[in-house]
């Protein structure tokens, strides 16, 4: 009996295991089989009287649009490999973080939901290797040609939706602070930067990092609505895992319901194309697009690990601004007086330098309010305030020299205060690496107002 073992590249998930392990048993040659997407390695024992060659196994794999040898990649080429997407990414991030945000308030129509429709339809391909199979099989079953698609995408945009609602009620009933909030943000982008490179398949390793799914979640039916509806109990899909991290740290049942709402849009016309035009869609160009989208849902993690950070006081970025540095003016009670304006551009200015250990009276003159900017937060300064249409006043001690960072309740507006010790001397109006603006063009809507 003849055994081999090899290597298979382009798993990213279970489903990939199951679809290879379906094949490997339609071969009457092969006695024994074993297929195992976390390593990335197969083995087939062939029978006695078997004429079938390794080269013909590795042909009926590599028609799924998988690739199979002998040899693991080298260490030089992982190196190269992960060389080439660090480019590929900082280039992504730095061309698209100005561009989009992950900002879910919808308190006015300047604010919109559309990034995450665009994680939705970037992530709908991996929906196709996780939940194809189902989508086949109420397929083989329904007469209609349109009517099944209709009822399982509307089963699963119920489904994510009441989810979505039950994560960001589950939020609501804690204090999620603006630390707390951070932190969720920072889990949801860990979870989709770890699955984005996972569907590039370059770190074998990373693929062990998932929830696997339990038992009872597993289904037969093949009426269209209930595998839509069912598909939200989907916890073994990375990108759902995050979705649901970041509907909790909404802390609302409407935002955390319009969260899931919009992802699940994002990834139905994928998935139903898949469905009207299954023969068309060849294996080997979903996977082509699957590298693809890789690529953007780690950008679009990134960019949802950046506002968290900064929501929890930090971020990693460094965001070139035309926002000039104010002036403080010195009142006659002894108090360091700065002014503020906010509106959908963001705040102006941006960046005030201050001195240490003299009370500063921050006057925000708020001249337009939406979803993006009601909220100004500072984690060092422990201010977390909700903001109204006019002047307000807050009140102040910088004890340290540094910098002191200030940002909107979704972390995508950021300022900052420069303290230092001794500010005697006139002060210049200089560029600051920040940014006063959320969305696309220096308007706020988070990524799509101008």
């Amino acid at each position: 009996m003849r055994r081999y073992n090899f290597f298979i590249k382009g798993m990213v998930c279970e489903s990939c295991e199951k679809l290879l392990k379906k094949e490997l048993k339609n071969i009457e040659d092969i006695s024994e089989f074993n297929v195992d997407f976390k390593s990335g390695i197969a083995s087939v024992s062939l029978r006695e009287d078997s004429h079938i060659t390794i080269e013909e196994i590795f042909k009926r794999i590599e028609k799924h649009g998988y690739f199979c040898s002998m040899e693991k990649d080298s260490r030089l080429k992982l190196i190269t490999m992960s060389l080439g997407l660090l480019v590929i990414l900082v280039g992504g991030y730095f061309l698209l973080k100005d561009y989009f945000s992950f900002d879910l308030n919808i308190l006015d129509g300047n604010v919109s939901l559309g990034i995450l429709f665009v994680l939705g339809l970037f992530t709908g391909f991996h929906c196709i290797a996780m939940c194809g199979g189902f989508v086949v099989s109420y397929s083989t079953v329904s007469k209609g040609k349109y009517k099944p698609h209709i009822l399982y995408g509307s089963g699963k945009l119920l489904s994510y939706t009441i989810i979505g609602a039950f994560f960001g009620f589950i939020g609501s009933i804690f204090t999620f602070t603006p630390l707390i909030r951070g932190i969720a943000a920072i889990l949801a982008g860990l979870f989709l930067v770890i699955f984005g490179i996972g569907m590039l398949d370059i770190f074998q390793s990373l693929k062990r990092v998932r929830f696997k799914q339990p038992s009872f979640f597993k289904f037969k039916s093949k009426h269209p609505m209930v595998i839509g509806l069912l598909n939200g109990l989907m916890i073994a899909c990375g990108p759902l895992q995050a979705m649901y991290i970041y509907a909790a740290g909404t802390s609302s049942i409407k935002e955390g319901a319009l969260a899931l709402l919009f992802f699940g849009l994002g990834t139905l016309p994928i998935m139903l194309l898949f469905g009207v035009f299954t023969s068309l869609l060849s294996s080997s160009f979903t996977k082509k697009i699957l590298k693809i989208s890789g690529v953007i849902v780690i950008v679009l993690g990134i960019i949802m690990l950046n506002r968290g950070l900064s929501l929890a006081g930090y971020n990693f970025s460094s965001i070139p601004s035309n926002q000039a540095t104010g002036n403080v003016v010195r009142s006659t009670d002894g108090y360091q007086e700065i002014r503020m304006d906010v509106s959908s551009k963001g705040y102006e200015p941006n960046s005030f330098i201050i001195q240490k250990d003299v009370p500063v009276k921050w006057i925000i003159n708020v001249v337009e309010l939406n979803g993006c900017n009601n909220e100004l937060i500072s984690q060092k300064l422990g201010i977390d305030k909700k903001l109204q249409k006019g002047e307000q006043v807050i009140e102040f001690m910088p004890n340290e020299e540094g910098k002191i960072g200030f940002n909107c309740g979704m972390g995508m507006i950021r300022g900052e205060f420069i303290v230092q010790n001794d500010i005697s001397e006139p002060i210049a109006a200089t560029n600051q690496d920040l940014k006063g603006t959320c969305g696309m063009g220096g308007g706020c809507g988070c990524g799509m107002m101008m």
